[in-house]
Order: C-alpha cells, then sequence, then structure tokens
C-alpha cells in the first residue's frame, strides 16, 4: 500500500473508497495474503502508513542485510519501459514544450537517485512521489519568507501577516492533523527566529521568487524561479532558501556533505546562468550565489556564498545542452555502472562531456 500522503487520489475521495478497493484486492487471494506499506521515504524521512491499514497489527520489519540489499531491490523496481517506437509518441507532445529547470538537470545527473530513469520517472512520465511533511513546511517557509519581502518592499511589514501566511500555506499542503500541528508550531518557531530573533535582512527592492522562462543556451530552452535577486547594490545577489540541516562547507567532497554541496552548487551556478542569459534583466557587477539555512541556529552559519567562475559556467552550459540532446531523443544512459556517490556524479559528468555515453 502507498503512503498515506502519496498525492494519487482525487480531492473527492476518502478512505472508505480504500478500504473498497483494498477488500476487493483482499478477497482475489487464494492462499497468501500479504499487506504492505512504508515508514521511511528514499530520503530516510518518516512517511505515513496508508490509513487503510490502520486496524490491522503491523508489524514491522527490517532491512535482511541491510543497506546494500535495499539499495539493490530499489535499483531493480523500475518503472517497465515501454517498445521505444511508443514511448516517444507518448511523450512527444510533452517534450515539444519541455524546458529544462534545475530540479530536472540535477535528477538526471544524480546517479545515486537513479540518473536519467529516474529523471524519466519523475520528469517526463510525471509519476507521482510522497512529499514529506519536512518538505511540505519547506513549501511553506518559502512563500512566507516571499510574503516578507514583498512587505518590506513597500514598508509594510508585520509579522503576524508573515505567520498567516505560513500557516495558510501548511495547510494547502494537505498534511493529517497531527503532522500539520507539529510543523505548525515547528515553522512558526523557524520564522520567528530566523526573522526577528537573528534578524535578516531584507533589503528593500529585492526581487522575490523571480520567474525566468523558456531562455535558450542554443536549442536547449531552460526556465526556473530563483528565491530572491537583489540589485540594490554595485553586484547581482542570488539567494535560495534552504530548509533542514545547514552545510558547513560547499567545498566538502565527499560523503552526504559532498552529495549535498555538489547539488547546492549545482543550482547557484544554474541561477547564475540563467541570469546571463536571461534578455529580461540586466545583472549588475558581479553575479554572487548564496545558499540562506533558514534553520541555522548561528548567525555566522546562515549564508554560505558561492561565486561562480567563467569555468563553472561553461561546464554547466555544456552539460545543459547535451543533457537537453539527451532528453529529445529520449537517449537515456544507463548508469548501472557508475558508483553511487560523488565520484560516479562526477564521472558521468565528464562522459556526458566528452560524448562517452
Amino acid at each position: 500500500m502507498p503512503p498515506a500522503n502519496l498525492p494519487l487520489k482525487p480531492a473527492e475521495d476518502d478512505i472508505d473508497d480504500y478500504v473498497r478497493l483494498m477488500y476487493v484486492a483482499a478477497t482475489r487471494s487464494r492462499d497468501t495474503l500479504i499487506f504492505g506499506s512504508y515508514l521511511f521515504s528514499q530520503k530516510n524521512e518518516s512517511v505515513l502508513p496508508a490509513q487503510s491499514l490502520s486496524a490491522i497489527p503491523v508489524t514491522k520489519q527490517k532491512p535482511a542485510a541491510g543497506k546494500e540489499l535495499t539499495a539493490v531491490l530499489q535499483r531493480s523496481l523500475l518503472w517497465p519501459r515501454l517498445e521505444q517506437k511508443d514511448e516517444k509518441a507518448l511523450l512527444k507532445p510533452r517534450l515539444e514544450t519541455y524546458s529544462l529547470n534545475v530540479s530536472n538537470l540535477i535528477n538526471f545527473l544524480d546517479v545515486a537517485k537513479g540518473g536519467p530513469q529516474y529523471f524519466k520517472e519523475r520528469n517526463l512520465l510525471r509519476l507521482p512521489e510522497a512529499k514529506t511533511a519536512s518538505s511540505a513546511m519547506g513549501t511553506a517557509v518559502h512563500a512566507a519568507l516571499q510574503e516578507s519581502q514583498l512587505l518590506h518592499n513597500t514598508n509594510r511589514y508585520d509579522f503576524a501577516t508573515v505567520q498567516k501566511v505560513f500557516d495558510d500555506k501548511l495547510r494547502e499542503e494537505g498534511l493529517p492533523e497531527i503532522e500539520y500541528k507539529r510543523k505548525l508550531s515547528e515553522g512558526r518557531r523557524l520564522l520567528k527566529h530566523f526573522i526577528e530573533t537573528e534578524a535578516w535582512e531584507f533589503q528593500k527592492g529585492a526581487k522575490p521568487e523571480y520567474v525566468v522562462s523558456d531562455v535558450y543556451i542554443a536549442k536547449a530552452r531552460l526556465s526556473g524561479k530563483l528565491d530572491l535577486v537583489d540589485m540594490t547594490g554595485e553586484d547581482t545577489i542570488v539567494q535560495d532558501y534552504k530548509t533542514g540541516r545547514a552545510l558547513s562547507s560547499l567545498s566538502a567532497a565527499s560523503g552526504d556533505e559532498g552529495m549535498k554541496a555538489w547539488r547546492h552548487k549545482i543550482q547557484l551556478t544554474f541561477y547564475a546562468l540563467l541570469l546571463d542569459i536571461d534578455p529580461a534583466i540586466h545583472a549588475k557587477g558581479e553575479t554572487i550565489c548564496q545558499m540562506v539555512y533558514v534553520e541555522s541556529d548561528k548567525k555566522s552559519k546562515l549564508v554560505l556564498e558561492y561565486r561562480p567562475t567563467k569555468d563553472d559556467l561553461t561546464r554547466l552550459g555544456t552539460l545543459v545542452t547535451t543533457v537537453w540532446d539527451k532528453i529529445q531523443k529520449l537517449d537515456l544512459p544507463d548508469t548501472s555502472a557508475y558508483s553511487h556517490d560523488l565520484k560516479g556524479i562526477l564521472a558521468f559528468e565528464d562522459d556526458l562531456i566528452n560524448g562517452k555515453v
């Protein structure tokens, strides 16, 4: 059974519909009947078991042989492929209007999560994935910070208004009531600490949620939404707000820290690239990119700065055009031979750039 917060059901469905469906499935069993659900997502974050299993005694199973067995099983559970000609026909309308954003690019490159196969399932076939409570809170925090910036721009800042935006947006995320209340309390504390205790400065005149649509590098069509673009000074500042654990450095080169630093640098470099080619905006001076970790407990650790070099932008531009071409041709490389770590990701990047895959 899927997690309770997997977004599959129409809004008017309720638990009774699921119980009836489960009854029909269960009564087809001739010998053995096993119900299964999930406790953790692929990111090892808690998810809610299916509500229709709530009245059934639950036995929690541990992986039989550790993380490696789990990884092997996950890699084998791939969405069935159609014949190539059928797949191209199915996806042709979507590819004709497709625009590559940084989340899609990261999904394509991240061989630790499945790389091109994961990209196809999530970004082309758009198969649903359970949204965690933490992710829902992150969405609501972003909405609140956007509102705070807009209020500062018009000299109407009021924390109560910002908090209401957070409350309302979190409610829209559709969390079960117990999770909603828990994240409501957590998010309110976070915003109070970030905005008022740490006295985060919202620069008047900065542009929140700046949208770049359908800009091009060669034939590659790109788009993105930047949390904040500030051109009120001599340079152009690009900020991205992050909830969750803060990184200590963007220079980490191994382990989980290295993977997270890679994702953050790709994201910031992509935003710098968008501003460089967006005809609607004229970036001033140097483009300075910043990750803002809103949950950091120390002001000195709120911001990590990254300044992409010309070489960084050139390399990413080459990656973008190569990935775009492969997406349009549905030429999605098999990445099973690459190690599921930062070394494997960088090797895959190099092979894409050098035409080896």
